[in-house]
């Protein structure tokens, strides 16, 4: 019987799903130049959704970067795939597609409705992991970290993260690993999407960009802290936390670097917050937390 080939788009996906948006800006470049050669503009949303999984994503660069790749040089469809058969993908028996090349005109239309698609596709796979995921009391990540779980799920090994909108409905999962590697759902929405550690509705609500920085300020505050999952959506959260929340008091417990300072000022403005930033540069507030353990 003969391999079952799936559309370019749904193939490219679960392959980059297997690779970490933590890589060095070389491998990026060249995942990113393999799916613009193979999808032409129409993969970017793909591209940019992967790659808002890494600590140091930033849109502009995104953008910018995506066009000045060349679909004409060595880096072409298969580059993905080889990357992502060496990480441990296995296409299930589906052959891998033969992609057409890029036209050279996209309906922009038809591409917002093919994203949103696959941003459904992915609140579905969503529901139905995080419904079937057992709790977590222990794991390595939380041990290096000096957090509880708050909630937390394990699937293969890695912790569970939600990301809900706002209006309640979950939208995606982050994946942590042992080693404190983190993706989400191929095709999910992560703008404007968060999570929240403290079952009480606090008179001060807290927002810091990662799962241990909230796990840290919580467990030390008592305050209930949102999850941003990077700075760049830190404005999207607090302006849905302060629609919801209009007489609260919002701190902004930034990461001391220049991206977590530029979006904490950005945010501070818009919604009218305060900001709260650990001592030392380059640190965050899990950072500070384990150092007063003696383990940062």
């Amino acid at each position: 019987m003969s391999a079952r080939t799936q559309d370019p788009i749904t193939t490219m996906a679960a392959a980059l799903g297997w690779l970490s948006p933590d890589c060095d800006r070389s491998t990026w470049v060249r995942i990113g130049m393999s799916i613009k050669a193979a999808l032409g503009d129409a993969g970017f949303d793909i591209w940019d959704s992967w790659s808002q999984g890494a600590d140091s994503y930033r849109q502009d660069d995104a953008r910018a970067a995506w066009r000045s790749f060349r679909t004409d040089g060595k880096v072409q469809a298969g580059t993905l795939f080889h990357m992502a058969l060496q990480a441990g993908w296995e296409p299930n028996g589906e052959a891998v597609p033969t992609l057409p090349p890029p036209t050279p005109k996209t309906d922009p239309e038809a591409e917002r409705r093919a994203l949103l698609e696959r941003q459904r596709h992915a609140a579905q796979k969503a529901f139905t992991l995080w419904r079937q995921a057992p709790a977590v009391k222990q794991h390595p990540y939380l041990t290096a970290k000096l957090i509880k779980p708050h909630g937390v799920r394990l699937f293969r090994g890695a912790l569970l993260v939600p990301l809900y909108d706002g209006p309640g409905r979950l939208i995606n999962l982050q994946f942590i690993k042992e080693d404190g590697k983190k993706r989400y759902l191929a095709g999910g929405r992560k703008s404007g999407c968060y999570w929240w550690i403290g079952e009480t509705v606090t008179d001060t609500l807290c927002m810091a960009e990662g799962y241990a920085t909230a796990a840290s300020i919580h467990e030390a505050t008592g305050l209930r802290c949102y999850i941003a999952f990077d700075a760049g959506n830190l404005i999207h959260v607090g302006e849905a936390i302060r629609a919801q929340f209009p007489g609260a008091r919002l701190v902004l417990c930034a990461d001391h670097d220049a991206d977590g300072i530029k979006y904490a000022t950005r945010t501070a403005a818009r919604i009218g917050a305060a900001i709260a930033l650990p001592d030392l540069p380059g640190h965050d507030f899990n950072d500070m937390a384990r150092a007063d353990h003696g383990r940062a």
